[in-house]
């Protein structure tokens, strides 16, 4: 008996799951995965991945690891892994993600913005205005010599 409690206390996530015909209206947080099937308002907070099935209603912001959308949903997303809109999902929203997946025939209207997925990709980031600059002044060279050439030939 003690085993069984302790054993779901020892599980890393709880799975949360609003089924057809059912609202939620207020701050939903989870540490594991949750799926929607129904209504829900307000906010949807975990750390594992979100999944807005077919018959999903969301007006809500979203932040997980993974979203996947095949419903309606009204927010924000911010996917710290990444983001999928399946053919019959619809989105209205800002999109803040790693990775982004709009399938064919999905319904998206917002603006994106795509985050690094690890911290050394945002040290490449960092280095890539000094890359700019190195190939503008490669391109501003051949010019030059070709300039060099023409007032060679003039004078010469």
């Amino acid at each position: 008996m003690f085993k069984s409690g302790k054993s779901r206390s020892d599980s890393p996530s709880t799975d949360t799951y609003i089924g057809p015909g059912s609202a939620f209206e207020g701050r939903l947080a989870s540490n594991g995965s949750i799926r929607i099937e129904g209504r829900v308002s307000g906010s949807v907070h975990s750390k594992g991945d979100v999944t807005i099935g077919e018959q999903g209603v969301v007006e809500a912001d979203i932040k997980a690891h993974n979203v996947i959308i095949a419903g309606t949903v009204s927010g924000n997303v911010h996917a710290t892994g990444k983001l999928t809109i399946k053919p019959k999902g619809s989105l209205t929203g800002d999109i803040l993600t790693a990775l982004l997946e709009i399938n064919e025939g999905a319904r998206y209207e917002g603006t994106s913005r795509m985050i690094p997925a690890s911290g050394a990709s945002q040290a490449r980031d960092g280095d890539k205005p000094a890359d700019r600059k190195k190939e503008g002044e490669k391109r501003e060279e051949p010019p030059r010599r070709e300039e060099q050439q023409r007032q060679d030939k003039r004078t010469g």
